[in-house]
């Protein structure tokens, strides 16, 4: 059996949103999209999902174009676009992510767990009174303010896989978040029992460990110097400690070690002596994952340039940003196992990986032309042809290469969004 192929992730995709159970369950009522109209139900799903951020009318008119018929107008998109549930596109990403665990025989796990990375970041919003009202503000100097969301991504590190996006009011804290949902979702799919979370250090706490422990879970995380004494105080680089407070107690596993910088580093875990001091370092390590994959959340895929300024615009196209960054991720392992099949028939100096940033641009631009294409041969033409594109514009990857971080003191307060690689 094969890994889990963009082919298969495009038909599950194309299967769920063709359904008529789907059409029933997206939209807000039941009379709306039961006549003939420009834009189809299914046709605004595909536009919200593969738009690439620029003006809205141009892409209108591009979308129409391809399709030979005479377009609409932003505004009446904007008014189609509200019929439709946000929750309608975080069902459809829901069920890739189900279909791929379901047919996919190489997922990777650490001794039988799947692992996870869970980290929330703040989303610059439009400005308006509603947006405002539901989702909060922050304020700056000079009596400034920004309208912003809390976006919360559960992150899957070894398969690159986004399984759990949500984007909530300011007011709930991140580590609320997990300890109130996060954690309660993962517990109730089977396929992510005994799962490992990876979280920084603004998340341990007794009562989150407790909170884990009671959902079979286990979890590592990165302790603050200011954190309960006895962790910090662990005199072996690994041992397990007692925490007691106001009643409750809980043993974990601290692990401590040296970074490059001479600064020493504190986890924490519930994890059983069979994983290894050495696996425990090299996993938090790869807790990384999650902040790059915000990195092309917000920078390639330009989350933040809303198509819409209604709260039903900006959560679609939220959850549309990570079923995109989704379908890219099954495209990047598809095209990484290439890869790796020729550095084994012809050995290189370094070992190649593909381009992501490319790779999201290049599905965007033919995502509508391969779910609408009526002769299957087609597609499948157009997926091969894509992922020689891909392959061709890989790029090495250059061991102990890094660029030097830049001073988080030395930053502006206004909004800034990068232009489209689109």
């Amino acid at each position: 059996m094969s890994k889990y192929s963009l082919f298969t992730a495009l038909q599950t995709l194309k299967t769920i949103v063709e359904s008529k159970t789907f059409l029933s369950a997206a939209r807000k009522t039941e009379t709306v999209f039961t006549r003939l109209r420009k834009m189809s139900f299914c046709d605004i799903v595909y536009f919200i999902i593969s738009s690439k951020r620029r003006c809205v009318q141009h892409e209108l008119d591009e979308f129409f174009k391809k399709k030979g018929i005479e377009g609409m107008s932003r505004q009446a998109f904007a008014q189609a676009r509200e019929k439709v549930k946000p929750e309608a596109i975080k069902a459809i990403n829901e069920g890739l992510a189900a279909d791929f665990e379901k047919h996919d025989p190489y997922i990777q796990t650490l001794h039988n767990h799947r692992v996870f990375a869970v980290d929330g970041s703040h989303i610059d919003l439009p400005e308006n009174e509603i947006l405002r009202n539901t989702f909060g503000y922050t304020k700056g100097s000079n009596n400034s303010s920004h309208c912003k969301a809390r976006a919360m991504v559960g992150y899957d590190l070894l398969n690159r896989i986004c399984v759990y996006g949500e984007m909530n009011s300011l007011s709930t804290s991140e580590t609320t978040q997990m300890h109130d949902n996060i954690s309660d979702y993962f517990a109730g799919i089977p396929a992510y029992d005994n799962c490992v979370f990876v979280l920084d250090r603004a998340y341990p706490s007794l009562k989150l460990f407790k909170k884990l422990e009671s959902n079979h879970q286990f979890y590592l995380m990165r302790a603050a110097m200011s954190f309960y004494k006895e962790i910090v105080n662990a005199p072996e680089q690994d041992q397990v400690v007692t925490i007691k407070r106001k009643g409750k107690q809980a043993e974990v596993r601290v692990v401590k070690f040296l970074l490059s910088s001479g600064i020493t580093e504190i986890l924490v875990t519930n994890l059983p002596q069979s994983v290894t001091y050495e696996e425990l370092v090299s996993l938090y390590a790869k807790r990384w994952g999650i902040e790059t994959n915000y990195h092309y959340f917000k920078n390639s895929l330009l989350l933040e340039c809303f198509t819409g300024e209604s709260v039903a615009a900006v959560l679609q196209d939220f959850y549309a940003g990570v079923l995109m960054l989704n379908i890219a991720a099954i495209a990047y392992r598809e095209q990484a196992d290439m890869l790796e099949g020729e550095s084994t028939e012809n050995p290189k100096k370094y070992k190649y990986k593909p381009n992501n940033k490319q790779l999201i641009c290049d599905i965007k631009t033919d995502f509508v032309k391969m779910l609408s294409a009526k002769n299957k041969f087609y597609k499948v033409f157009k997926q091969i042809f894509l992922l020689i594109k891909i392959k061709r514009l890989s790029y090495a990857d250059v061991p102990g290469r890094s660029r030097p971080r830049k001073d988080p003191k030395r930053h502006s307060t206004l909004k800034s969004h990068p232009k489209s690689p689109l």
